[in-house]
């Protein structure tokens, strides 16, 4: 059976990303405003001009909410990067079955490897990286991120052996009970037709 699980993570916005977002918003204000108050004596026509910088701050705005998408599929770890709801962008694709090593927190030793990408969340807790080899960058990449309990759980199956975690549980069913039962049975007459 071939593993699919996907996780949306949203990055938590720093206090940098909230200044930003309140200088843009206060910077808009106050130029719209006197684009306003100088087009009803001067050119009327400015309150285009106006509208439109209210637009283009709310487009940088929105630009700053960042989420990242976590896709397994086999053995291959997908990492996209998500911006304003809008534009995706693959930022790795990584083969676990040529994984190294990975675990909670912060890695032993970074030492040797050629790239790191961060796809983590920014909240206290839910950091995670995975050490692995990839042919396109030429060496290992460690990546940082924050899978849930049934990302780690799945990546945990397909891993090398020697990687394999003995302390993950087993996650709770994303379902409620009725809900789970009747996908059981779904899943098991399914099983028996074919």
């Amino acid at each position: 059976m071939d593993t699919f699980v996907e996780q949306l993570v949203e990055r938590f916005p720093s206090a940098g990303i909230k200044a930003r977002r309140a200088l843009t918003a206060l910077a808009a204000g106050f130029l719209s405003l006197f684009i306003l108050f100088v087009s009803l004596f001067v050119f009327p026509m400015l309150i285009v001009l106006a509208v439109g910088v209210v637009y283009l701050a709310w487009v940088i705005i929105r630009e700053t909410q960042v989420e990242y998408e976590y896709i397994l599929t086999g053995t291959e770890l997908d990492i996209d990067k998500v911006m304003g709801r809008r534009r995706r962008k693959r930022m790795i694709t990584l083969q676990l079955s040529r994984a190294k090593e990975w675990g909670q927190g912060e890695p032993q030793s970074s030492a040797g490897t050629k790239a790191t990408v961060v796809a983590h969340s920014g909240r206290e807790g839910e950091l995670w990286y995975l050490i692995a080899d990839n042919e396109k960058i030429g060496g290992s990449v460690l990546l940082y991120f924050s899978p849930n309990e049934h990302m780690a759980f799945a990546m945990n199956g397909v891993m090398p052996y020697q990687l394999r975690r003995r302390d993950l549980p087993e996650p709770a069913p994303r379902y409620a009970p009725e809900a789970q039962e009747a996908v059981n049975q779904a899943s098991e007459k399914q099983e028996k037709q074919t």
